[in-house]
């Protein structure tokens, strides 16, 4: 064997062309929608546990009815405005983007296991978008944090807030400083 420089050597193409592959584009995307519906579960729970769900669930088998055929009913307009996102796998499991989109049944206890550590809204919405979506899934952790009293009792310390009496009696040279304390985030501050 010699070593002949690169210019005196002309590439064989045979040699340099990509083989066939068998596998086709619907494959590949298959294969990805799979592969998303495989690693977005939720720690806790089963992506047979969320298949049961979603096949007893008539409001999904109409969204997946509707996805695979065109025709949208009143009954799912929910979905409607995010049809272009949303995907149906070989195991009829809904798809929003890459996340799975949950039944209604599992939405509270998704909202428990995303929750667990009471790390504030911020985090739970982070945490329940990198895995699952439902339509409303903002407003349903904002309300389970608001609500949750271990998150407010460790919240911000913005609890006390001065304000002045309402009906206290001038006594001069004597000042009354009223403060008002928020027991739950529902209660608002009044200023007199």
């Amino acid at each position: 064997m010699r070593y002949h420089k690169g210019e005196a050597n002309p590439a064989d193409v045979l040699s340099r062309m990509p083989l066939p592959t068998s596998t086709s584009k619907q494959n590949v995307a298959d294969e990805y929608v799979n592969f998303i519906a495989a690693h977005a579960v939720p720690k806790s729970m089963t992506i047979q546990e969320i298949e049961q769900a979603t096949q007893s669930n008539q409001q999904f088998q109409a969204v997946i009815t509707a996805l695979k055929t065109g025709q949208w009913h009143p009954d799912i307009q929910l979905f409607y405005h995010s049809r272009s996102e949303l995907t149906v796998t070989k195991t009829n499991l809904l798809l929003h983007g890459t996340c799975i989109v949950m039944p209604q049944s599992l939405c509270s206890r998704t909202l428990d296991i995303a929750h667990q550590g009471h790390q504030g809204i911020v985090k739970t919405k982070q945490l329940l978008r990198s895995k699952v979506w439902w339509p409303g899934i903002d407003k349903d952790a904002e309300k389970l944090v608001v609500y949750c009293l271990a998150c407010q009792a460790t919240g911000p310390a913005c609890l006390l807030s001065p304000s002045k009496c309402p009906n206290c009696p001038l006594i001069p040279g004597v000042h009354f400083i009223w403060i008002s304390v928020l027991r739950f985030p529902w209660e608002k501050c009044c200023s007199w």
